[in-house]
């Protein structure tokens, strides 16, 4: 079984196995340039869909946490991504 969940910026794939395994996969991408785009892909596998569904909404926020930390290290308009921390 699978079904995929579209949205503006997250994309969502539930499977499950023949023998009841399920995964949750999300994966989200923001941004639409080069030095202006973040993607983070999450996957959990758990026994059962309820297991899975269970742990859902932490996974969901975790997510969003990385994705919003992952914004705060981009390089700033002066900076290049080449350009690394000075040497102390």
């Amino acid at each position: 079984m699978a079904n995929e969940n579209h949205t503006d910026d997250v994309r969502t794939e539930l499977r499950e196995n023949d023998d009841g395994f399920c995964t949750l996969q999300v994966r989200t991408k923001r941004g639409d340039g080069t030095r202006d785009e973040d993607r983070v892909t999450a996957t959990l596998g758990r026994n059962s869909l309820e297991a899975v569904e269970e742990k859902r909404p932490a996974m969901l926020e975790m997510v969003r946490e990385t994705v919003e930390e992952t914004r705060e290290m981009q390089p700033g308009e002066d900076e290049s991504p080449e350009d690394g921390p000075e040497d102390a």
